[in-house]
C-alpha cells in the first residue's frame, strides 16, 4: 500500500486511523464472548443544547451551526426532553449490534421514514448502519429504554468497558494496525515525518495502556454558565495505571506559593518514573526520531518528587516568561545536583533539538542552547540558562518556510535551595522566590494532583505573534476568560475535568468571526435571515418547567448584543438585541442599537426605519438624530 502524504499532518493521520479502526469494530462480522452494553452514548436535552450551541456560535453564516443536525433529525421539538437518546453497541448471546434510541412526544412520520427507523409505544429505535437488517435483541432494547428513562444530568455522557472490548476484539485490532505497519508513507516536503512503523508502535502502544483501563467514562456539561468536561478513568487491579493512579502523594511543600502568570500550573507528587515510562511506550519513537531520547528525560526526572508549581507568560518580541519551583527527592546531592546533572542535561537537549531544526530546515542553526553568566543572588550561586524553542513547523502548511526562524526564547535563571530548584526569568525575581521559599512548610494535602489556568486572550495573543501570516492584530485580542483544567486521582480512578464560562465562548466565537480573512465579520447587506431547514416540523409542545432552560433578563441580552457588536459579529448582535426588545426592555435604545448594527451591514433602509422608530419613542435623544 502506498500513501502519498505531501501535506502530511501527524495528529490528523493518527485521528483517521483511529476513526477508521472504530468503524471497522462497529460495522465488522460477529465477535464471540462479549457482554452487552460494551458502548453507551447518551445525549440529554438535545434541544436546549443545540439551542446553546447557536448563541455561542456567533455566527453570521446563512445557516446556523446546528441547522445540519436539525434538518438530518427532521427537527428537533418532537423529541422528548425529560429522556436522553440512547447509542449503544456490544453483542448478546455471541450476536453484534448497535443501535439508536430517540425517545419522542409526538411522532415523526418523516423521521422515521427517512432513517427506517422501528417505531415503539414512545421511542424509536434505529439499527446501526441505518437500514441494516440488524436484530436487536430484546434485552438490549430493554436496557436502553430503562437508560433514556434514568436521565443524565450531563448534556452527553459516554461508558466504555474499555478493557473488555479491546480483549473481545484484540485480534482485529492487531489485524488493522499491522496493516498500517505496512503502509508507505512519503513526504516531500518535512523528511522527519515518521514512518508507517512508527505510527503502528504508537498505535499499539495506546491500544496496550488503554487495556488496562476497566471504565472510561466521558461527560459534557453545557449549560447557560459554564461548559465543562468530566473524563473518568478506572484502570484494573494490579495493573501499571492502578499503581500510578495510587501513588501520587498527600503533602505538599507549594501550597502557599501563587505565581501569577498567563498560564500556571501546579502537581502534587506522583510516580515520574512510571509517568514517564508510560509515555515513553506510547511516543518515544517519535520523540527519537526526532533526536530527543525520552531516556534521558527520564534520568533527569528521577531527581524529582513530581511535586512543582509555576507559570509563563508570553512577553515582548520572542521572549517567554517561566517560573517555577519544583521538590527535589530528599537523598538527592543538591550540592552538586546543578553541576552534575541538570546543566549537562540542558546542554545535551539543546544540542538535539538542534540537530532537529538542521534537518528540519537543511541549513546550519546556532545552538537552542547556551549558558548565560553565572550570579549570587542572597548568597546562593544562580546559573543562567538561554534556550531557543522553535514553534512548530507542522502550523504553517505549505508556508512554513516562513516560520522556520520563529521562536520563543527562554532565559531561565536557576538555583538550588535545600531540596528545591527555582527557575525565574531575572535575578530580581530570583531574589523573591528564594524569599518565598525559605517561608515554604510540608503540609497534608487533599487537593487534586494536577491543576493549570490558561488566560485564553492573552494567549492567542501571543500566538498571533510567533505565528506569521493569520492577520491577527495582537493588540486587538479581547478578554476572553479561563481555561481551567484540573485532575485528581483517589486510590483506584483519575477524574479530570476542563472548563470554561459560557460567556467567555461566545466572546471567542465573537472575536474570531470577527477576523474571517476576507469578511472582516460583516455579512452581506442581501443576506436572509437563517432559516429552518423545509423537512423541520414547526409547531411545538410546550417545554415542560422542569426542561426549560435558564431564562435570561432583557439586560443580559442587551449586553450579549453590545459584545457581539463591538467585535463585529453585527447579525448576532441584532438577534440579541430582539430577544431584549421582546423582553420589555428600554425599546429606544434597543431600536437605536440595532439601527446602527444594520447600518454597519449596509442595510441602509433597514437601519434608517429603526432609528426613525427610536426617535419616536425618546424624541429629545439627540444622539438618535446624529446617528
Amino acid at each position: 500500500m502506498n500513501i502519498r502524504t505531501r501535506d502530511w499532518k501527524p495528529a490528523m493521520v493518527v485521528l483517521a486511523i483511529c476513526l477508521v479502526t472504530g468503524i471497522q469494530l462497529l460495522s465488522g462480522p460477529q465477535l464471540d464472548n462479549a457482554a452487552a452494553a460494551d458502548l453507551t452514548l447518551k445525549i440529554s436535552r438535545l434541544e436546549e443544547a443545540l439551542d446553546l450551541i447557536d448563541s455561542m456560535g456567533m455566527s453570521d453564516t446563512r445557516q446556523l451551526p446546528t441547522a445540519s443536525v436539525r434538518g438530518m433529525l427532521q427537527g428537533v421539538d418532537w423529541i422528548d426532553g425529560e429522556r436522553s437518546i440512547v447509542l449503544s453497541w456490544g453483542t448478546s448471546g455471541g450476536r453484534p449490534y448497535s443501535a439508536v434510541l430517540f425517545p419522542y412526544q409526538r411522532v415523526n412520520p418523516e423521521f422515521k421514514a427517512a432513517h427506517h427507523a422501528l417505531s415503539r409505544k414512545d421511542y424509536y429505535i434505529l439499527p446501526l448502519p441505518p437500514g441494516e437488517a440488524v436484530t436487536i435483541p430484546e434485552s438490549a432494547e430493554k436496557e436502553m429504554a430503562d437508560a433514556s428513562r434514568d436521565r443524565t444530568a450531563s448534556t452527553v455522557s459516554l461508558t466504555l468497558a474499555l478493557r473488555r472490548l479491546i480483549s473481545d476484539n484484540r485480534q482485529r485490532i492487531d489485524s488493522v494496525l499491522e496493516t498500517i505497519g505496512q503502509m508507505t508513507l512519503h513526504d516531500e516536503k518535512n523528511p522527519l515525518a515518521p514512518e508507517a512503523a512508527d505510527v503502528r508502535q504508537m498505535l499499539v502502544g495506546l491500544v496496550d495502556s488503554a487495556q488496562q483501563i476497566d471504565l472510561f467514562s466521558l461527560r459534557l456539561d453545557l449549560s447557560e454558565s459554564q461548559l465543562k468536561m468530566i473524563s473518568e478513568t478506572v484502570p484494573a487491579k494490579k495493573s501499571k495505571l492502578s499503581a500510578f493512579f495510587a501513588s501520587s502523594g498527600m503533602t505538599t511543600r507549594l501550597d502557599s506559593y501563587r505565581p501569577v502568570h498567563d498560564i500556571t500550573f501546579r502537581s502534587r507528587s506522583y510516580d515520574v518514573d512510571a509517568a514517564l515510562d508510560m509515555l515513553d511506550t506510547v511516543f518515544g519513537s517519535f520523540y527519537r526520531k526526532m533526536g530527543i531520547d525520552f531516556g534521558d528525560i527520564m534520568v533527569l526526572a528521577g531527581y524529582f518528587t513530581g511535586e512543582t508549581a509555576g507559570g509563563m507568560t508570553y512577553g515582548k518580541g520572542s521572549r517567554v516568561l517561566v517560573e517555577s519551583i519544583a521538590v527535589l527527592k530528599n537523598d538527592v546531592d543538591t550540592e552538586t545536583f546543578m553541576d552534575s546533572v541538570y546543566l549537562p542535561w540542558a546542554e545535551a537537549y539543546g544540542r538535539s533539538v538542534t540537530r532537529f531544526m538542521e534537518k528540519e530546515t537543511g541549513r546550519p542553526i546556532d545552538s537552542m542552547v547556551s549558558r548565560m553568566p553565572d550570579s549570587m543572588v542572597g548568597g546562593h550561586r544562580v546559573t543562567g540558562i538561554k534556550m531557543k524553542r522553535p514553534v512548530s513547523p507542522m502550523l504553517f502548511d505549505d508556508s512554513r518556510q516562513g516560520g522556520q526562524d520563529s521562536v520563543m526564547t527562554y532565559v531561565v535563571r536557576t538555583v538550588v535551595k535545600g531540596n528545591l530548584l527555582l527557575m525565574a526569568p531575572d535575578d530580581e525575581r530570583l531574589a523573591e522566590m528564594i524569599r518565598i521559599a525559605g517561608n515554604l512548610r510540608k503540609k497534608t494535602s487533599h487537593g487534586p494532583m494536577i491543576t493549570m489556568e490558561l488566560d485564553m486572550g492573552k494567549y492567542i495573543s501571543s500566538l498571533a505573534r510567533f505565528i506569521p501570516g493569520h492577520g491577527i492584530d495582537p493588540a486587538s485580542v479581547p478578554d476572553i476568560g479561563t481555561v481551567s483544567f484540573v485532575a485528581a486521582t483517589g486510590s483506584d480512578r483519575v477524574i479530570s475535568s476542563i472548563a470554561m464560562e459560557t460567556d467567555d465562548i461566545r466572546m471567542m466565537m465573537a472575536y474570531l468571526n470577527r477576523i474571517q480573512p476576507g469578511e472582516g465579520g460583516r455579512a452581506s447587506a442581501a443576506t436572509p435571515a437563517a432559516k429552518a431547514p423545509a423537512a423541520v416540523p414547526q409547531t411545538r409542545k410546550p417545554v415542560s418547567q422542569s426542561a426549560r432552560p435558564v431564562v435570561r433578563e432583557a439586560g443580559y441580552w442587551m449586553e450579549q448584543g453590545r459584545l457581539a457588536a463591538t467585535y463585529g459579529a453585527y447579525t448576532s448582535a441584532i438577534g440579541y438585541y430582539k430577544k431584549a426588545l421582546s423582553m420589555g426592555v428600554d425599546a429606544s435604545r434597543v431600536l437605536f442599537n440595532m439601527g446602527i448594527a444594520y447600518g454597519e451591514l449596509g442595510d441602509y433602509s433597514k437601519a434608517l426605519d429603526h432609528l426613525d422608530q427610536a426617535i419616536q419613542a425618546t424624541p429629545d435623544q439627540g444622539a438618535y438624530y446624529y446617528a
